[in-house]
C-alpha cells in the first residue's frame, strides 16, 4: 500500500541538514579542525533536532565530531540509547567526521528517548565531551514504520544499494513492496541475505516472504516464496555488469497494521560460467540457433536459456537436451518447447536426457527454455526439424 501525505511529511523531517548544537558558533570559533593533543573533541551536530517529536520508529541518527575521530572507538559503544540493552549499529564516515547510530530494533513508540554519546576519541587520544539527544516517537503505524529507503514502492522510485553493503532495520509494512537498485562494473553472483528480525505470526503460520531479482521491465530473474519466519532467508543469481532490481515483500498473512522488520546484506561472490549464447534470460532476447547439434552450453541457478529456431506450418520440432549436473546437486531441470500454432510441451524433472517434440500449425519462430536449480551445468542441445510425412 502506498504510503500517506503524512509520510511524505515525516520524510521530510527524516532529511534535515545536521543540527548544530545550541551554542556552537556563536561569537566564537568553530573548531573545524582537527583537535590536537590534549583538546577535547566535541559533537557539533545531530541529524534530529533536541526534543523533536514523532520522529519514526526506525530513524538513524548522525553524529557529527569537531574532528577526526578513531573509528575504532566511535563504533564500540560511544553512541548509546539509554535504556536498551543493545543501543544499535554505528557506521563511522571518516570524510564527514560524522557517524549514524541505526536502532537494531524499533524504538518504542510514543516514548521519549535519549541518545548518549561518550568514550570516543579522537586520533591523538583526547576524548569526545560528552553530549546527548532527546526526541520523542510517534505511534505505530505504517508512516511511523517507514525506513529511509522509503518510497520505494516502484522501479522508478527504487532505492540505490551498493553491491556488498549492509543495510539495516528496514521495514515493509502490510502489502507494501521494497523495491532496490544495484549496478555491477563486473560478472558476480549476487545473494540477497535478509534477516528477518519481526514478523507476524497467526494460526496459520507466519506471513510470506518474498526475494525477487528483476530487469527494469520488472520482468522476474528468479524468486523465491517462502515464510517470514526469523532468521535468514537468501536467495542469489549470477548476473553480466548492469543495472539490476531486487523487491522485498511479505505477501500473504498480514494483517492491517501488521509489518516485517529485516536487515538486507547483498553479497558477492563468483560469478557461474555461462556460454557465448548469454545475454539470453527472457523470450525477448531468446538466441538464433540452426537445427543440429550445440555444443558447450552452460546453466546457471535458476538462469533461463532461452532458444528460437525457424519452423514452417507442418514440420515437427524436435529437441534433446543432455546434461551434466554437478556431482551431489538437485538434478531438476525444465524444458519447454513453443511451437507457433501449438500447446507448448513442458518436461519438469530429472530424467536424463531430456526429449520433448512438437509440430508447428504454422510458419514462425519456435521459442525453447532450458532452466536448471544449480550452478555448474554443463549440456547439450540437438535440435531436429523435419516435415511432416
Amino acid at each position: 500500500m502506498k504510503r500517506s501525505v503524512a509520510w511524505k511529511a515525516l520524510v521530510g523531517m527524516l532529511l534535515l541538514l545536521p543540527v548544530p548544537l545550541a551554542g556552537f558558533g556563536c561569537g566564537g570559533k568553530d573548531k573545524t579542525s582537527t583537535p590536537g593533543d590534549g583538546e577535547a573533541p566535541t559533537v557539533v551536530a545531530f541529524s534530529l533536532a533536541d526534543s523533536a517529536t514523532g520522529i519514526g520508529l526506525v530513524t538513524p541518527i548522525t553524529v557529527t565530531f569537531s574532528g577526526d575521530m578513531d573509528e575504532a572507538s566511535v563504533v564500540t559503544g560511544a553512541i548509546v540509547l539509554e535504556g536498551r540493552p543493545a543501543g544499535g549499529h554505528v557506521r563511522y564516515d571518516a570524510l564527514t567526521r560524522s557517524a549514524t547510530f541505526t536502532p537494531d530494533t524499533l524504538y518504542l513508540p510514543e516514548t521519549w528517548q535519549r541518545l548518549s554519546v561518550s568514550g570516543a576519541t579522537d586520533l591523538d587520544g583526547n576524548a569526545v565531551l560528552p553530549a546527548q539527544l532527546r526526541f520523542r516517537t510517534g505511534p505505530l503505524d505504517c508512516v511511523h514504520l517507514a525506513d529511509p529507503h522509503e518510497p520505494n514502492e516502484e522501479i522508478a522510485a527504487a532505492a540505490w544499494l551498493e553491491a556488498g553493503g549492509v543495510y539495516r532495520s528496514l521495514t515493509v509494512c502490510e502489502q507494501e513492496i521494497d523495491t532496490y537498485a544495484f549496478t555491477l562494473a563486473d560478472p558476480a553472483d549476487i545473494t540477497a541475505a535478509t534477516t528477518v528480525r519481526h514478523a507476524h505470526a497467526d494460526a496459520a503460520g507466519y506471513a510470506g516472504w518474498q526475494i525477487h531479482f528483476m530487469n527494469a521491465n520488472r520482468q522476474y530473474y528468479a524468486t523465491l516464496g517462502t515464510s517470514a519466519v526469523p532468521g535468514e532467508h537468501t536467495y542469489h543469481y549470477s548476473f553480466l555488469p548492469g543495472t539490476y532490481y531486487l523487491e522485498i515483500f511479505s505477501s500473504y498473512g498480514v494483517d492491517p497494521g501488521e509489518f516485517v522488520l529485516y536487515d538486507l546484506e547483498l553479497r558477492v561472490g563468483e560469478p557461474c560460467e555461462d556460454d557465448a549464447y548469454e545475454d539470453n534470460d527472457f523470450p525477448h532476447e531468446a538466441s538464433l540457433i540452426a537445427p543440429g547439434v550445440h555444443t558447450g552450453l552452460r546453466g546457471c541457478h535458476v538462469d533461463a536459456d532461452y532458444y528460437r529456431v525457424a519452423v514452417r506450418a507442418g514440420e515437427t520440432l524436435a529437441l534433446t537436451v543432455d546434461a551434466t549436473v554437478p556431482a551431489g546437486a538437485w538434478a531438476h531441470r525444465r524444458v519447454e518447447l513453443a511451437v507457433p500454432g501449438a500447446s507448448t510441451v513442458t518436461y519438469s524433472g530429472s530424467e536424463n536426457p531430456v526429449a520433448v517434440q512438437a509440430i508447428a500449425a504454422r510458419d514462425g519462430e519456435a521459442v525453447v527454455c532450458v532452466r536448471f536449480w544449480v550452478d555448474g551445468v554443463a549440456y547439450s542441445m540437438e535440435v531436429q526439424v523435419t516435415a511432416s510425412p
